[in-house]
């Protein structure tokens, strides 16, 4: 199915972020999109305020990274260049090393003669050098990462120019040798190691626009949730870039070649986490034999991002102020409840509270990292409830609690039995039963990371698969009533880890020209066998692809590979751990075959009717055309892309061509290049204008001197009046009326042409004479 492109705009995202993966500090943002600008000063744009709420939405969905209440949206008329440049100054001065800001903008943008590059905002250019004193006020050890969506600077790059004639739009090497000058002057630190850079496009390409999105904003969005290539649970940037630069390539026409600088910078920074699994307050405190409830103004909601034991926690809901948020079950004592917690808050003012019954027995607010509490609980059936609880102004740090590990212990123990080292892949976990216990529950750690978690009704537990070599810890836990919760001690055992061994590619081998478009990848591995694997591919320098699959021997491509030079490396995954990737890259070669001229059937010479279908062959190595055809009196009357593959005739319909002698033009394009155009001439005579008749002034005249004349069938006149040998009138009008206003006295010759799209006719000489006298 062709999709249509729209207008293309461009945008640009700054990220401000520390280099480490995990998410240590605050992250704001401040998303830009401006799809309508003040009058005359830019044309209108059809993507750029959704691609600033779509990469806005699809990032907060990060809820460990992003709060929705950090993230401020311009649009439109609120985008001022003011308003823009006060936010970024004022999170210079909120933000620190450890915090993360985002700048994203959707917009025009363009150059002046060559030396200064610009962003548009709402209403004035904001310009590289602008931008390069904001971002220089950031503190020192933050990293500054730039996306573009455009094509050379949303359109305004060169205009009347062609892309190879014209200059660079060097936004990028502007801002940061700007950048660096700032610095230098201020005597701080050059930051332009730290800054990575996305391209959508090359300077002298086009970057689509589409609906919702465009297009690589789009795939950029799609790889924010899909593009995990590393199967590490986050995408950075450079994963994203990885993901929607060959799918945006693939995906327009005439393509567009995204573009990087600095990966490291890209590859260390984590855009999001793409875990999606709804943690339970039950088992994100670790308590699954008991019941949990929770509201308030929100409710609590499990989450992995701030934990005790690694695992996951309890965390209390959004609120505003004056409002609380909790939660809260039922045990019966007597017996101790155990738990850690820890608070982010206005200190003395917001409070993490824990009750049992109506009873507050203790609370925390401030900055608190993890604490232990254990607290007697009395006989009988009681309440126990944690909430966070907001006064009514100010916000202070993450303005959460957490709670994890929540333990009930009844008044008894219990301890497991076995030995410490198990070298079975699925040893039988067994224990000493506890008179009372109706179920026990098995919490499995591996390299001190939660494994797995299992409820019985027995004393013995045996894992339904092998277990992958590591180092590994467990405990039980009883239940039952009213005997309530209990914990075992610890109990520890390894097992050796086999991870895959290294492939040994054995095809494509060696530089070598294959006429296949989809080669049939092989491999031999000794070792550890493989559950998955994955395949990299490097296309002229450039990461093309890197895909994972069910383990084997062989691979295939889905489509059809480009031509170039080619390296790849392979290497598996089984649950002990990634092996090693294949030692020598094998390398082959795919020549470039580009459509050939493409053979035209018609319409050729004289026409009947307007309606006019235009037919060609179809050449094997084209999978897109390009039609186009001439106007009578020159110009374009049509040209599209046509999406065609296979072989056989292609057939264009097009209705109502104007007439007149005209031309038409067709090439191909396929995965290597553009092939050259071929051209046909047809002529679809429309009805000439008639011969035009002078009617006024005739003979002698007074002045000012007003033309008449006229012409059937005639859509543009062309008057020509002379006084002696000199031309004092040539114009062009739709008018059959010519003021010529105050003319000096003498003897005028004039004559008149009239013209269609079909063909042209001259008048008659007419002559006049002025008086003044008169």
């Amino acid at each position: 199915m062709i999709r249509h492109r729209v207008m293309l705009g461009l945008s640009f995202m700054v990220l401000v972020t520390v280099i480490p993966a995990e998410a240590t500090g605050r992250y704001f943002g401040l998303f830009v999109g401006i799809d309508h600008y003040a009058a005359g000063y830019a044309s209108s744009l059809p993507s750029c305020v959704n691609d600033a709420k779509g990469m806005r939405a699809y990032l907060s969905a990060d809820n460990n990274r992003w709060s929705i209440s950090r993230m401020t949206l311009y649009t439109d008329q609120t985008a001022t260049k003011r308003a823009i440049r006060t936010h970024l100054t004022d999170l210079a001065s909120e933000t620190t090393a450890g915090d993360t800001v985002l700048y994203y903008q959707s917009s025009h943008g363009g150059q002046v003669s060559g030396t200064d590059s610009f962003l548009f905002t709402y209403d004035q250019n904001y310009y590289d050098w602008e931008l390069a004193q904001d971002l220089a006020a950031f503190s020192s050890g933050v990293t500054i990462i730039i996306i573009i969506d455009a094509c050379h600077s949303g359109g305004m790059f060169m205009q009347g120019q062609s892309a190879t004639g014209g200059r660079e739009w060097n936004f990028a090497a502007n801002t940061m040798a700007r950048m660096a000058h700032v610095e230098q002057a201020e005597g701080g630190l050059s930051k332009g190691e730290s800054i990575g850079w996305i391209t959508s496009s090359r300077y002298d390409e086009l970057s689509w626009a589409y609906f919702p999105y465009s297009v690589f904003t789009g795939y950029a969005i799609e790889g924010l949730v899909e593009g995990d290539a590393n199967l590490d649970g986050s995408v950075s940037f450079m994963e994203v870039f990885d993901y929607a630069a060959p799918r945006a390539s693939a995906d327009t026409r005439p393509s567009q070649t995204a573009k990087v600088f600095n990966q490291t910078v890209l590859s260390t920074t984590i855009a999001r986490s793409v875990a999606s699994d709804v943690i339970s307050i039950a088992d994100a405190v670790d308590a699954m034999n008991l019941s949990w409830t929770t509201g308030g103004s929100a409710d609590w909601f499990g989450q992995a991002a701030t934990t005790y034991d690694g695992e996951d926690a309890a965390r209390s809901g959004y609120i505003r102020h004056d409002q609380q948020s909790w939660m809260q079950t039922t045990v019966t004592g007597p017996g101790t409840i155990r738990f850690w917690w820890k608070v982010s808050s206005e200190a003395g003012y917001d409070w993490l509270d824990f009750f049992i019954g109506n009873d507050l027995q203790d609370a925390i607010s401030g900055a608190v990292d993890w604490e232990h509490r254990s607290f007697d609980v009395p006989a009988g059936t009681h309440t126990l409830k944690w909430q966070y609880a907001k006064d009514y102004s100010v916000t202070h740090g993450a303005d959460s609690g957490w709670v994890d590990q929540i333990a009930w212990f009844p008044a008894s123990a219990m301890y497991p039995s076995g030995g410490e080292v198990i070298s079975d892949r699925r040893p039988a976990f067994t224990w000493t039963a506890i008179h009372g216990a109706t179920w026990y529950q098995l919490i499995l750690h591996r390299n001190g990371v939660a494994y797995q978690k299992d409820w019985v009704n027995t004393t013995t537990w045996i894992p339904d698969g092998d277990l992958p070599g590591g180092d590994y810890q467990w405990w039980v836990r009883a239940w039952g009533q009213p005997l309530g919760n209990m914990w075992s001690s610890e109990a520890m055992f390894s097992i050796p880890a086999d991870v895959p061994g290294i492939p040994t590619p054995t095809g494509p081998l060696g530089t070598q020209a294959l006429g296949e478009r989809r080669p049939v990848f092989g491999w031999d591995v000794d070792g550890g066998a493989a559950e998955w694997m994955q395949i990299l591919l490097w296309r002229d320098g450039s990461v093309y692809l890197s895909q994972w699959f069910t383990a084997g021997a062989m691979w295939m491509p889905s489509a059809d590979l480009p031509a170039g030079h080619y390296e790849w490396w392979v290497r598996g995954w089984n649950s002990d751990g990634l092996g090693d990737w294949s030692d020598l890259a094998a390398a082959f070669e795919i020549p470039a075959m580009h459509p050939d001229p493409i053979v035209q059937i018609g319409p050729e010479g004289q026409q009947e009717g307007h309606n006019l279908d235009f037919r060609w062959e179809k050449d094997a190595r084209a999978t897109w055309y390009q039609l186009w055809v001439s106007r009578p009196l020159g110009g374009a009357w049509h040209n599209q892309w046509y999406g065609m593959s296979g072989s056989g005739e292609a057939v264009v319909p097009l209705d109502h061509h104007p007439g007149g002698a005209s031309s038409w033009s067709v090439r191909g394009w396929g995965p290597d290049g553009m092939g050259e155009w071929s051209t046909m001439d047809f002529d679809t005579a429309g009805p000439e204008p008639a011969k035009p008749t002078l009617i006024a002034p005739v003979g002698e005249t007074g002045s000012p001197v007003m033309l008449a004349y006229e012409s059937a069938r005639a859509e543009w006149f062309r008057v020509v009046v002379m006084l002696g040998g000199t031309v004092v009138h040539d114009d062009w009008t739709r008018d059959t009326t010519v003021d010529l206003g105050a003319v000096p006295a003498g003897s005028y010759a004039w004559w008149v042409l009239a013209a269609n799209d079909a063909a042209r006719a001259w008048s008659d000489r007419g002559d006049f004479e002025v008086d003044i006298l008169r």
